[in-house]
């Protein structure tokens, strides 16, 4: 499992319970133990439930019970609804995932740098750079050799 951010994760969290308070088959509840199921990607329901418990500290999620020790579930508040609307029409992690869906889920939350391709057999060093050609000749070139001997 890859390290994840958990400020991301929560963002993306919100985002996920916007789009199913929108979902015609649902009524916006999740249930604290089902967290992990509204995302395709296997995330840790642990890092979920702190995620869920961030966004409910910042209100914009709200935590409820149809009975006194039965199982809670996590609605998204008015404030909740506001901030993803505002960073719908911004350049954020939310307007980047809600554009580009879960596609990206991993660019967005995890903590490894973005992995950089291998070069080629083919590509040596002597291919991908060559020294820049100096006139040699100018006058700026020997102010600036002078320059670098007095320094």
């Amino acid at each position: 499992m890859r390290p994840i951010k958990l400020i991301p994760t929560a963002q993306i969290l919100l985002v996920k319970m916007y789009e199913k308070l929108y979902d015609d088959s649902s009524d916006g509840r999740v249930y604290e133990n089902d967290l992990n199921t509204i995302f395709k990607e296997n995330i840790p329901i642990n890092i979920l439930k702190q995620a869920a418990n961030m966004l409910r500290q910042d209100k914009f999620l709200s935590r409820h019970s149809e009975r006194v020790n039965g199982p809670k579930y996590f609605v998204i508040t008015k404030d909740g609804i506001l901030h993803i609307e505002e960073c719908l029409e911004k350049d954020t992690d939310i307007s980047y995932f809600h554009a580009h869906g879960e596609a990206v889920l991993w660019e967005i939350i995890s903590i490894e740098p973005p992995e950089f391709t291998e070069l080629s057999e083919s590509d040596s060093e002597q291919d991908l750079w060559e020294p820049l050609p100096i006139d040699r000749e100018t006058p700026e070139y020997g102010q600036a050799i002078a320059a670098v001997e007095e320094a």
